[in-house]
């Protein structure tokens, strides 16, 4: 009975029941096929593709394989801080239904696709990905069970509007070089409705694997990063942002300058161009994702689309969203608003977590959480902006403007 009430708690929360342990599994899984190759082989020379097949349950949902690659970046420069996982992917197989206007899940074999970024150098070998490995493994256990919260979600709900998913991605391409500005981004990411979806998982997941008990949970949460970036998000406001900001001034005005913009005289109008800027991006690039998803440019499309009126309120309803607001500051401070809403929701429904920390009769574990982790997919923005040459853009080129 006892395990029956936690089960459903767990569901309530948010937490599909076993999901911590099938992490486990997974991760299990990955180090014996890295024990299983030569210590001293390039990681450049091993086949990258793992099949893991059994029975993995997760909530209701039941998984019979899981298809995982290993994607190695090579990086030009030799450091201690590789080989180093920065970060995990999951893929859902899904197919755009021009007639329901939805993106569905086609995923029938019980499979899930799952996807390891790992950033090494030309010499590096096996043997020092699997002490890698080894030594993160807390978080990238809870990487893990991160991702496989995706399928979970995408099992749950196979059909999902558009915008669901093309926004999602919006914000992992884009990089101001401007830390206060990537961020805000950052945050953007963090809070997307796909990611809020998994958060109480991570901590879930990590509680479990410490063996968190209800004396420590309050310490517990002070180290927990997940926790701890809900809280720096729900105290954002846009004064602080800009405050930031001026203290990037010479950043900013090499950012603009490199882009075209004329510089303005005053600090104030500064930073008033650069977050309009940022402002008008951000629109930009969602519609482009838009309609991308939607296959807006497509002429099969754009036919049928002329007499499905339904599908056209539906465009013109997200366009609208987009444009209404009348300046960059409306936006700020709706995403102010909506960060202080959203992570206010995800930490009510952590604290509810303390009923899954264990009985206080074990010893003191708390020394194995000291080290900080980071729990989002990308686990690392530096190295993936560097293996993704992100850092080498400058997204404020003058160009098109959205419409």
């Amino acid at each position: 009975m006892k395990d029956t009430i936690k089960q459903l708690l767990r569901e309530a929360l948010g937490v599909p029941d076993n999901i911590t342990n099938v992490g486990v599994e997974v991760y299990n899984k990955v180090l014996d096929y890295l024990n299983q190759q030569p210590a001293d082989m390039l990681m450049t020379d091993i086949p990258n593709k793992i099949k893991i097949t059994g029975e993995y349950k997760v909530g209701d949902a039941v998984f019979n394989k899981v298809k995982l690659k290993l994607n190695t970046k090579v990086l030009n420069r030799h450091d201690n801080n590789l080989p180093k996982v920065y970060g995990m992917a999951f893929r859902n197989k899904s197919e755009f239904d021009v007639q329901l206007f939805r993106n569905i899940s086609v995923g029938k074999d019980g499979s899930v696709y799952l996807f390891i970024e790992i950033a090494i150098n030309r010499t590096t070998t096996v043997e020092e990905v699997l002490e890698e490995f080894v030594k993160e493994k807390i978080k990238l256990t809870m990487s893990l069970t991160h991702e496989l919260k995706h399928a979970y979600d995408m099992y749950k709900k196979k059909v999902s509007k558009i915008h669901r998913n093309s926004e999602y991605g919006v914000f992992t391409d884009m990089r101001t070089n401007i830390p206060p500005l990537d961020q805000f981004i950052h945050d953007l990411y963090f809070t997307t409705n796909a990611e809020n979806l998994v958060r109480a998982t991570e901590v879930a997941s990590n509680i479990e694997q410490v063996g968190i008990t209800k004396k420590q949970f309050l310490n517990f949460l002070e180290t927990d990063d997940t926790y701890q970036n809900l809280k720096r998000i729900n105290s954002f406001s846009l004064d602080e942002l800009i405050n930031e900001l001026k203290q990037h001034k010479d950043r900013i005005i090499k950012v603009l300058d490199d882009a075209g913009y004329k510089i303005p005289s005053s600090e104030d109008d500064l930073i008033s161009l650069l977050l309009k800027l940022t402002y008008e991006l951000i629109q930009k690039r969602k519609f482009e994702s838009y309609k991308a998803a939607a296959r807006l440019n497509d002429p099969f499309v754009a036919m049928l689309l002329q007499g499905d009126s339904v599908s056209r309120k539906e465009i013109k309803d997200y366009v609208d969203t987009l444009k209404r607001f009348n300046n960059y500051q409306q936006f700020f401070n709706y995403e102010q608003k909506n960060f202080k809403t959203v992570t206010d929701k995800l930490l009510k429904k952590i604290h509810k977590l303390y009923a899954m920390a264990k009985d206080d009769n074990q010893s003191d574990v708390m020394q194995k959480i000291n080290a900080r982790t980071t729990n989002e997919s990308i686990l690392d923005w530096d190295l993936y902006y560097e293996a993704n040459n992100i850092s080498e853009t400058n997204p404020f080129k003058k160009n098109e403007e959205f419409n």
